[in-house]
């Protein structure tokens, strides 16, 4: 990024603050920790290039007076949770710092596959920085400002604080030389969208919509009363259990992803569980009804979230978490993921632009499965892609051996999950259980049909499955020192990607890391170590067909980024990100010329994939809902 005129050098700043054992950040959202009444700022440190840090306690006045000479407007904070100690900035005393790097966020990419952490305790013993230390912090619970002094701890977490500003200042320091600046741009947009919000919340529908849900969840209570059920028995897994196995049904098991031993699968994405719907047994269906409604309290907690929120902000913060999955993709956070907002709810319906403002949604449509077909070579559907054929209904009139004219809904549905998902090398009994869960019920013979059909249709897609199964076997062969640029089967491709050793190097030189590569005994596949926090981790399998579907997700989400870095840099900031989709909030004067400007940068060419034949659908309203 230019530096701007008059820019000062970056400073780095970390807040102590009050927390007890009931009001703290373990327990709590930033946004409600941070707006409560029992909020108080106890010091801060902070530290500039070439300098100690510094701390600084004062009361309200003369912290912020002490923030406002630092002229954080004209600088860029860096913070180890960025979002944390800007809302601090920001909310509580007013002050708009000019940029934000996160090196929580920054850290993420290089720390977490490999500990399943970016705690600032963790990313110091992974650089092999001095460590963070926090035995202070059990002696300062309850203690206020005031008390610091009397409490002789004045010194102790004055120290504490200015060790944690080094920390994060010299992690900055490393990932600043390892980072692209699209990059460094993204985590100061990301850190803004939860900071300064533009979409506002209709108190009125979502306290309509908790009212109806809570009204049907009491309908549902009173007909399991009947049977002898109550709310904690449907909840409870193992009562649960104990409840069909009177109604002489076993119950459905699994085994977890997670632990790897059995557990019940009672989820509305478990099949044999959906199955008993259609139980003989009326009570069996009224049981599991009551179960799925009951723990499908997704939307019920998110409204009463967004109710709470409304009640202390006028505006909806969006917590996101940079490189939140393996592939880079941003995850939920916060307590309320706003990546995953369920289709046609109160949710999406509730979140409005402000007044003269519009909602614009822009979405990159089957970018995965575009991608896919470019490396594979898969011309025909290549071709497709870029002469704007619905790829969807045009399988679908394959399958079911009829015009593209006649195809129902339904079987166009079936058509777009068949291009969205069969790419990745899904197989006859995950795609009915797929398909199960979404609620299209299909058979395994027919299931089976449709995949081979599919791999018929479109042979060098599982053919750049074989290709990337080589791929990782270079992964497992290559030295450490070693790289070697990656082949695919497309006449005149130049690859965007090097192999490495346990990593796929991306087009922006980020990198896919498979720690702790191994052949596995399974169908001669392969395995790495995947990490799901810290000290909690597991052997995960990989192959060509996962392989595929990991790189097509990186370079959309590469994409992506690179257009909303570029929409940002010309004056158009995102207000959130969700997978493959930005969403504005923008004048109702400017809708038309804003939808021109985003479609031309969202579709414009990939540098390093030059065939890749980009689209998008960009709707507005007054609504997220209402535009989607």
């Amino acid at each position: 990024m230019l530096t701007r005129m008059n820019e000062l050098p970056p400073i780095t700043i970390d807040m102590e603050t009050y927390f007890d054992k009931t009001y703290s950040l373990t327990k709590m959202e930033v946004i409600f920790y941070v707006r409560d009444p029992r909020f108080e700022v106890l010091g801060f440190a902070y530290m500039e290039d070439g300098q100690a840090a510094q701390w600084f306690s004062g009361d309200h006045a003369q912290t912020q007076a002490k923030l406002l000479s630092l002229d954080l407007h004209r600088r860029e904070v860096r913070a180890h949770n960025a979002m944390f100690d800007g809302a601090i900035l920001e909310w509580v005393f007013g002050i708009r710092p000019l940029r934000y790097l996160c090196s929580m966020m920054a850290a993420r990419p290089f720390v977490v596959p490999f500990t399943g952490s970016a705690s600032l305790e963790i990313c110091a013993k992974f650089w092999q920085l001095p460590p963070k230390g926090d035995k202070i912090l059990s002696q300062t619970i309850g203690v206020r400002r005031a008390d610091l002094h009397l409490a002789l701890l004045h010194g102790k977490i004055a120290d504490y604080c200015r060790n944690d500003a080094a920390l994060c200042h010299n992690i900055c320091d490393i990932v600043l030389k390892q980072l692209p600046q699209d990059e460094l741009d993204l985590i100061d947009l990301t850190i803004k969208k939860f900071l300064r919000g533009k979409l506002t919340l209709d108190q009125a529908a979502l306290a309509k919509a908790l009212d109806e849900i809570l009204v049907k969840e009491a309908h549902t209570l009173l007909k399991v009363a009947v049977l002898g059920a109550t709310r904690e028995q449907i909840v409870s897994n193992q009562k649960f259990a104990d409840l069909l196995i009177k109604r002489a049904v076993i119950a459905p098991t699994k085994t977890s992803p997670t632990t790897g031993k059995p557990t019940f699968a009672f989820s509305k994405k478990d099949p044999m569980f959906l199955a008993l719907l259609k139980h003989p047994d009326p009570a069996v269906v009224q049981l599991v009804e009551a179960r799925l409604l009951l723990k499908s309290s997704i939307e019920r907690t998110r409204l009463q979230k967004f109710l709470d929120i409304g009640k202390i902000s006028p505006t909806m913060p969006v917590p996101l978490l940079y490189y939140g999955a393996h592939t880079g993709r941003f995850s939920g956070m916060g307590g309320f993921n706003m990546q995953n907002l369920p289709k046609k709810t109160a949710l999406r319906n509730a979140l409005h632009a402000p007044p003269g403002h519009q909602v614009i949604v822009a979405d990159l449509k089957a970018i995965e499965a575009r991608i896919t077909a470019v490396l594979a070579g898969e011309t025909t559907l290549v071709q497709k892609f870029h002469d704007g054929v619905d790829v969807y209904t045009d399988f679908a009139s394959m399958l079911f051996e009829t015009s593209t004219t006649d195809i129902t809904e339904e079987e166009r549905f079936i058509g777009k999950m068949c291009i969205l998902g069969l790419g990745f090398g899904m197989g006859a009994t995950k795609f009915t259980d797929t398909m199960d869960s979404l609620g299209v019920p299909m058979d395994g013979e027919r299931a089976a049909e449709i995949v081979a059909t599919y791999r018929e249709v479109y042979p060098r897609i599982p053919q750049l499955w074989r290709t990337l199964d080589k791929l990782i076997k270079q992964m497992l062969t290559l030295s450490p020192t070693h790289s070697s640029w990656c082949h695919f089967p497309v006449a005149g491709l130049a690859s965007p990607m090097r192999v490495l050793r346990d990593v796929i190097e991306l087009p922006n030189s980020m990198r896919l890391n498979y720690p702790e590569l191994s052949t596995s005994s399974v169908m001669g596949h392969f395995v790495y170590r995947s990490f799901h926090g810290p000290g909690r981790s597991t052997m995960t399998n990989l192959w060509g067909g996962t392989l595929c579907e990991n790189i097509a997700q990186a370079l959309a989400r590469i994409v992506l980024a690179r257009a909303e870095v570029r929409l940002a840099r010309a004056g158009l900031t995102a207000v959130m990100q969700v997978h493959d989709e930005l969403v504005f909030v923008v004048p109702e004067q400017a809708v038309s010329t804003v939808t021109d400007v985003v479609r031309r940068v969202l579709t414009a060419p990939v540098p390093w994939m030059p065939g890749l034949p980009l689209a998008c659908t960009i709707e507005a309203g007054d609504s997220y809902g209402g535009a989607k």
